[in-house]
């Protein structure tokens, strides 16, 4: 991945997580990273490919997190306990909602690809949650 992708990336998650996707444009972008709009075009046709790029990126981050943050725990309690760390380590670290809890929220004025990317995100996380579950049935 280019050294500008990864900046654009980073700049449109920022954005998001602090003022929701409606509130980020590839004008904004571009001005902070002092290139032109065009060159986000370059990378970005539409902005929902930049919002499903984010997402995407977020996910793999999260669910990477998740994996290797649960991967020793023994009782279910030891998995939600650090299933919840990984989220608490989060918002502690960036001072900024969930990207997906704030595209949640946003998720009725979204592009229908970037809510269905959100909801796979949120179902994820109950399948995860879910899969521990039976561990405390006697």
């Amino acid at each position: 991945m280019s050294d500008t992708i990864t900046r654009l990336l980073d700049a449109a998650e920022t954005g998001i997580r602090l003022r929701g996707y409606h509130a980020v444009s590839f004008r904004d972008l571009a001005d902070e990273l002092g290139i032109k709009s065009s060159s986000v075009h370059y990378y970005f046709r539409q902005k929902e490919d930049l919002g499903l790029a984010v997402v995407e990126r977020y996910t793999e981050r999260v669910f990477a997190a998740l994996t290797a943050e649960t991967a020793n725990t023994e009782t279910p309690i030891d998995y939600l306990t650090a299933f919840v760390s990984v989220y608490r380590h989060a918002l502690k670290g960036s001072d900024s909602i969930c990207l997906c809890g704030m595209l949640g929220a946003e998720s009725a004025g979204l592009p229908e690809k970037l809510a269905a990317a959100v909801a796979a995100f949120f179902q994820e996380n109950i399948d995860r949650i879910a899969a521990n579950l039976p561990r405390t049935m006697p």
